[in-house]
């Protein structure tokens, strides 16, 4: 996969006068488009009118000085204008000179006025309609299939699980990814954060390997083949990227998709299969949403002729947390969930209230509780509320930003006034929830479903977790837990991705 984003370095031989154009605040606006969510990397584009803008440049010299140039359908320049930053953090052009028509829009800056341009967006990234004095900007035509597939993307807690643990080439379990994860993100706290750490690291990193480009021979793209090389194309800067999230206790997808610039700015279709994909990056779910990660398009290093010819390191952010629609305008997913081939759909089960008995230790407790298929579910907080006095006592948590139900084993248990009012009367629908499950910090996989709002756990995985043992008395038609055997158990939570 031929890397795109490298964006051509633009030289301007500037003889005649150059003209620095500022404008005020602009106000009224009717349309603005970010690249990127992350904070440090805001810039954006808005018209209002006949007035285009690039906006929120950051305080980086790097952006002290621009141009924003207009092509026609025939690819020929229609005007520039040179500018410099205005006291908003913002450069504008009035297009009301440009005839009707279609154009694309690019942008370059530098940190001096006589000097080397970097290219910010071109191509196809900004695409404008300027009909009567107006600026309308045009919609990637990717977009709404992008968005689909992510309104689509799988939420529960199988197929987070499932993104959490090791797959194809994405060695997330392997000791020195998870050594090289522990020490990138050791005493952060937010995954955000930890997230921006590893594009940074693997962006900076790794070398885009231009020679596998040309002769079309690939070393080892895996993620630890990728780290030990050194260099990679995009689908070892992809793997690598996951493996260091899953690693860090971050579900990721390794998303094949189809960029423009690599075989052309034409899409071959709008209906691409991953048999057309020409390039990959991921997606991370970080506080309930899926968050766009391309750490190859954020890499200004490159390796060619068996050696590293520039190290420019991280260029920046555009491609972290990139905005879906900015992001649509060179990128089109193909598949981007192929490694839940296995997984089970997320479809409801009938969930029946348990008939029976329940004792812990020979006293006897009224949990909420369902039969599922053979197997029992209790409601977390019930089971906190049966062993609050024990030595097994646990406390219960949960993050609604980031859909986590928190485990902690040696925490005390607060009441709510809602447990151990026994089984329902009827039974219900089974769904699988949209939500993770960490006991420690550490992110586990369990079999949990969410009945009319409430989360039931699998009654022995809760046991192997806190570390009791569950039997079945059936001449009784019991349940027998026994916290006796917790001294005993050695077994831990199955841990994904660690």
């Amino acid at each position: 996969m031929k890397k795109s984003s490298v964006r051509p370095v633009v030289i301007f031989f500037t003889i005649a006068v150059l003209i620095i154009a500022q404008t005020p605040a602009i106000f009224g606006l009717n349309f603005e488009r970010q690249f990127s969510y992350f904070p440090d990397e805001s810039i954006s584009v808005s018209v209002d009118g006949s007035r285009f803008s690039v906006k929120n440049l950051p305080a980086s010299p790097d952006f002290d000085y621009g141009c924003i140039e207009f092509f026609n359908t025939n690819g020929k320049s229609a005007g520039e204008e040179w500018l410099s930053r205005a006291s908003d953090d913002s450069m504008s052009v009035d297009t009301a000179r440009f005839s009707n028509g279609q154009y694309t829009v690019a942008f370059y800056h530098s940190a001096e006025r006589w000097s080397t341009y970097k290219s910010y967006f071109f191509d196809s990234d900004v695409q404008i309609r300027i009909q009567d004095g107006e600026i309308f900007v045009n919609t990637p035509i990717m977009y709404e299939r992008n968005e689909g597939f992510r309104e689509a993307g799988r939420k529960d807690i199988a197929a987070l699980s499932a993104f959490l643990g090791p797959t194809y080439r994405v060695e997330s379990d392997d000791p020195v990814i998870l050594s090289l994860a522990g020490r990138l993100t050791e005493g952060v706290e937010d995954d955000y954060e930890k997230a921006r750490i590893i594009h940074d690291w693997v962006a900076g990193n790794i070398w885009y390997d231009n020679d596998a480009v040309r002769t079309g021979r690939h070393d080892d793209n895996t993620a630890l083949g990728t780290l030990r090389l050194g260099h990679a194309v995009c689908e070892g800067y992809a793997r690598l990227t996951a493996a260091l999230l899953r690693a860090a206790h971050i579900p990721a997808k390794f998303v094949y998709g189809y960029a423009l610039g690599i075989n052309g700015n034409e899409w071959p279709s709008k209906d691409l299969n991953i048999h057309d994909s020409n390039h990959a990056w991921n997606e991370a779910f970080i506080g309930g949403r899926w968050v766009i990660i391309d750490t190859t398009w954020d890499s200004a290093n490159f390796y060619e002729y068996g050696r590293k010819t520039e190290n420019g390191g991280l260029s920046g952010w555009r491609y972290f947390d990139a905005a879906p629609e900015a992001f649509s305008a060179n990128h089109a997913t193909t598949d981007p969930e192929w490694e839940l081939w296995w997984l089970p759909a997320a479809v409801p089960a009938a969930a029946n209230p348990f008939v029976g008995g329940v004792s812990v230790d020979g006293a006897i407790a009224q949990p909420s509780a369902y039969n599922i298929g053979g197997s029992n579910y209790f409601k977390l907080r019930d089971l906190a509320a049966m062993f609050k006095d024990s030595d097994l006592g646990f406390s219960v948590g949960w993050n609604a930003a980031s859909k986590t139900v928190s485990i902690i084993t040696d925490g005390e248990y607060t009441p709510d006034g809602t447990e151990l009012s026994g089984s329902p009367e009827r039974g219900g629908m089974a769904a699988l929830p949209d939500s993770v499950v960490t006991v420690d910090g550490t992110a586990v996989y369990m079999d949990v479903r969410n009945i009319g709002g409430s989360n039931y756990f699998k009654l022995r995985d809760i046991g192997e977790t806190i570390g009791f043992s569950v039997d079945y008395d059936a001449s009784a038609n019991a349940i027998l837990i026994d916290t006796g055997a917790a001294d005993a158990m050695t077994s831990e939570p199955e841990l994904v991705g660690h």
